[in-house]
């Protein structure tokens, strides 16, 4: 009996540090720069999961486009990648860059486990963090109406505003049929922006009341 209870606690002390041999490891990957085929999942795949295909899918929570999982993994060197649909789509990584290591013909991602870490967010076939894509424009289209115009007279009118820097003539308008109605179209990120009319720049303005 002293046996057996011996054996049960060996054992229960070597699952337990084998247990505690294993560090939390969170994988991310920004896939803003994706250009493939449409995906549903991307996963990690490496040498500590056998390279399986669908058996560690990640998650994008947010919905900001950054992927990630967090997998408990043993000590030492780890070679991965990131695929989509287990194996329907994956990275094409560069050999030689500082994240990589080939060996065999392949070119994998390469990292030492020795503790638990969060990983940056890397962009997919990149090494680095990818760069935030430029904020959507619309078309914005200005008009203003020049017959009730009573002061000097003017060239061109002008539409300045928060979203140009107040610059005075850099944003003209236009009268293509002359029936005194000037516009121009202007790409502008989505926000509230103050602007107003002027004439030659800044040689007249408007006088706007408040309230």
């Amino acid at each position: 009996m002293k046996k057996i209870l011996f054996l049960l606690a060996f054992t229960l002390l070597w699952v337990t540090g084998a247990m505690a041999q294993t560090s939390n490891i969170t994988f991310k990957v920004d896939m803003r720069g994706y250009t493939g085929a449409a995906y549903t999942t991307v996963n990690v795949n490496g040498s500590f999961n056998s390279w399986c295909g669908a058996c560690n899918p990640m998650t994008d929570a947010n919905n900001d486009s950054i992927w990630e999982v967090t997998l408990p993994l043993p000590a030492g060197a780890i070679e991965y990648k990131f695929t989509v649909d287990g194996w329907t789509g994956q990275e094409s990584l560069t050999p030689g860059t500082p994240c990589t290591v080939t060996n065999f013909g392949f070119t994998n991602r390469a990292y030492t486990v020795a503790g638990n870490a969060v990983l940056d967010a890397v962009c997919w076939n990149s090494c680095n963090t990818c760069t935030a894509p430029p904020p959507p424009t619309y078309p914005v289209t200005f008009k203003v109406d020049m017959r009730g115009y009573t002061g000097a007279a003017y060239t061109v009118v002008n539409v300045n505003g928060s979203f140009n820097g107040w610059c005075g003539a850099c944003n003209p308008m236009t009268d293509a049929n002359n029936d005194s109605i000037w516009e121009v179209t202007l790409p502008l990120t989505a926000g509230s922006y103050d602007y107003k009319f002027t004439v030659d720049g800044w040689t007249g303005q408007e006088n706007l009341m408040s309230g």
